[in-house]
């Protein structure tokens, strides 16, 4: 429960700073993560920020008409739009990053640097694992039927 506690506190404060921008967590979420992947699909997204497609799908909307996101044909699938983040975003980017360098930085406090590098090193080895046990747990493969 500590690191979830720590994880929430931690979103908490980047919404309190980000309040200015009139942006849900949803919202600056799904930015994020379109302007570290540009060319992501919705459908990728859904899956990265474990949301349904159809809640995904309206928050870029909301998006689109900010001019913060623009969808761009798929070459390879006529169907599907591949998404990238505008230049009007990237300001307000730059802006999320340094917020959130502020809060990581608020949430080590009082940490040694060599601390500082333990505690990452153990919440990445964590997340391994986890990430790990999510793709070779009983439940992510196809159950079989029963007779």
């Amino acid at each position: 429960m500590l690191v979830y506690d720590v994880a929430r506190l931690m979103r908490r404060h980047f919404a309190t700073q980000m309040a200015w921008s009139g942006l849900g967590q949803s919202s600056w979420r799904l930015l994020v993560h379109v302007a570290r992947q540009p060319g992501l699909r919705a459908a990728d997204l859904a899956e990265i920020m474990e949301l349904q497609p159809i809640s995904v799908s309206r928050v870029l909307d909301g998006l689109v008409r900010s001019e913060l996101i623009e969808r761009r044909a798929d070459s390879q699938d006529r169907r599907a739009w591949r998404l990238f983040a505008t230049r009007k975003a990237r300001p307000l980017i730059a802006r999320m990053e340094d917020l959130a360098t502020e809060t990581r930085e608020l949430a080590m406090t009082g940490l040694r640097p060599e601390d500082r590098s333990t505690l990452l090193r153990a919440l990445a080895v964590a997340r391994d694992n986890m990430s790990r046990a999510g793709r070779d747990s009983p439940r992510s493969k196809a159950r079989p039927r029963p007779e």
